[in-house]
């Protein structure tokens, strides 16, 4: 209700003062004529005027105040934000850091065991397209299935992961049969299985 004590004073100062001048005003007291600033008695009405002018001040002042804290704190509270944001930021760009590195790694280490394989595979011989063939749709159906599994899981689909972890284990075993029954002599064409 109150922005603050000193808000809340200076309004009850002002209440106060609203409350005595009609009590001032009721005595039908005379205002003195055209007398100097200095020569005026001070007279109820008078002191009445003062102390309403005064206690307006007052609660002008207090308003200021009140306003000036609460700019303060907006901006101690918009600079707590930024800094926030900005510590939220770092760790942020840190966490991808890391698992770009973390990719970066486990890619390497998958295709230096690719390498050995297709390599033990060729048994010396030159890459050919049967194999390039077989190798791109292997890792194009190991990628969409881990896709699935992993959206799977995330949506808490328990039947679905499991489905997905089935025919991944299921992908590679076709892959290493294929692979093992691969013969880098024959003539094959392009796109037998």
């Amino acid at each position: 209700m109150f922005r603050s004590i000193r808000h809340a004073c200076g309004l009850a100062l002002a209440a106060s003062a609203l409350l005595v001048t009609p009590l001032v005003i009721a005595q039908d007291t005379p205002a003195p004529q055209a007398q100097p600033k200095s020569a005026q008695p001070a007279t109820p009405g008078n002191a009445a005027d003062k102390a309403d002018k005064a206690a307006d001040k007052a609660a002008d002042k207090m308003d200021k105040a009140a306003d000036k804290m609460d700019k303060a704190a907006d901006k101690a509270a918009e600079k707590m934000d930024k800094a926030a944001d900005k510590a939220g930021e770092k760790l942020d760009e840190a966490a991808l850091a890391l698992k770009a590195k973390e990719r970066e790694l486990r890619a390497k280490a998958q295709r230096k065991a690719l390498e050995v394989d297709v390599k033990s595979s060729l048994k010396g011989a030159a890459m050919t397209a049967p194999m390039k063939q077989e190798l791109s749709r292997h890792a194009r159906r190991i990628a969409r299935l881990e896709v699935v599994k992993r959206v799977a899981l995330d949506q808490k689909d328990q039947t679905s992961a499991d489905q997905s972890t089935a025919l991944l284990d299921k992908e590679r075993a076709r892959h290493d049969t294929w692979m093992k029954n691969f013969n880098p002599k024959a003539e094959q064409k392009v796109g037998a299985k």
